[in-house]
């Protein structure tokens, strides 16, 4: 995905409004597909719409701990926004939206009884291993239906090449569906999976040589190759009542924002106090649990009508 600051102007000859999004799937949840897409969003000009990257702050927002800080922004120059804390109420209408377009769209191609191709995700090893120790995806979760990219592996640390298989009830949106050919990422043929769904994997050892030349990849960076199976939405118990995440949310979300900007600005966590620290990763936490609260009622209500 592009990883300019400044959403580009779109192509004047690139085609719009050729999308055939399943049915039930809202105006309001296409806009916000979109801004995790960084595709254009028609008539939308406020700032929290205008960031091509917002996938970025949405992932990292959901991430336990610090390590995605460290890795994503101190050793690989990512620039999450801090608008997406500031406005968070905002932000988990973007989470809502997208997970309740999944669900419609799983629904759809259960009935259309589609067969999908070989999927592929460019990875990293932190992931591969968290979402294994974990037993789900933790944040939203690209994969292809295309061929593996050669540049996949460009800057990553650690870089991992995922197989995948989708179980019949794992929530997708198919982005070119969606948002139609002329959606910018149309020809990486993308699929877009939810948090909280259950991911079983296995493997973990180097591609051989003879693998990364079948996969066109440079021989010189070591990839590691993971078996991933996705599966349905992984609701479990909720840890705290919904209104004491929201008070946490409210009264953390000043500090939580101004470390975000304070790493973002030194590439470092060097500086900052072990409480803000704390603070910060308990705000992530507090909001990613009430995410999986809101999902866990819109995946009861998909599956009943079913």
């Amino acid at each position: 995905m592009d990883q300019a600051h400044v959403r580009r102007t779109p192509d004047p000859g690139r085609p719009r409004w050729d999308s055939s999004p399943p049915p039930g799937v809202t105006a309001q949840e296409i806009d916000s597909i979109r801004l995790y897409a960084g595709d254009d969003i028609p008539g939308r000009t406020e700032y929290f719409y205008q960031l091509p990257n917002a996938y970025q702050t949405l992932n990292l927002l959901m991430m336990e701990g610090l390590e995605g800080e460290q890795i994503r922004v101190c050793l690989e120059g990512q620039s999450p926004d801090s608008i997406y804390i500031r406005e968070w109420r905002r932000t988990l209408k973007v989470f809502v939206d997208i997970f309740r377009a999944q669900c419609r769209c799983r629904a759809f191609a259960a009935k259309q009884g589609a067969a999908l191709p070989q999927l592929y995700r460019a990875d990293r090893r932190l992931n591969a291993q968290r979402m294994q120790a974990l037993g789900r995806t933790f944040a939203f979760t690209s994969i292809s239906k295309g061929k593996c990219l050669p540049s996949f592996a460009a800057g990553k640390q650690e870089p991992a090449l995922l197989h995948i298989t989708l179980d019949d009830d794992c929530p997708y949106l198919d982005m070119a569906a969606v948002l139609g050919s002329g959606y910018i990422y149309a020809k990486e043929a993308e699929l877009l999976l939810p948090p909280f769904i259950h991911a079983q994997v296995t493997g973990g050892q180097y591609l051989t040589p003879q693998q990364l030349n079948l996969y066109r990849l440079d021989p010189n960076v070591p990839v590691l190759s993971y078996q991933v199976r996705f599966g349905g939405f992984c609701g479990g118990e909720g840890k705290e009542n919904p209104h004491t995440l929201v008070r946490r949310l409210d009264q953390d979300q000043a500090n939580a924002a101004a470390v975000l900007e304070a790493i973002c600005a030194r590439r470092s966590l060097d500086g900052l106090s072990d409480g803000e620290l704390r603070r910060y990763a308990r705000w992530k936490q507090s909001f990613s649990e009430l995410v999986r609260a809101y999902f866990r009622q819109i995946w009861a209500d998909a599956s009943q009508a079913l």
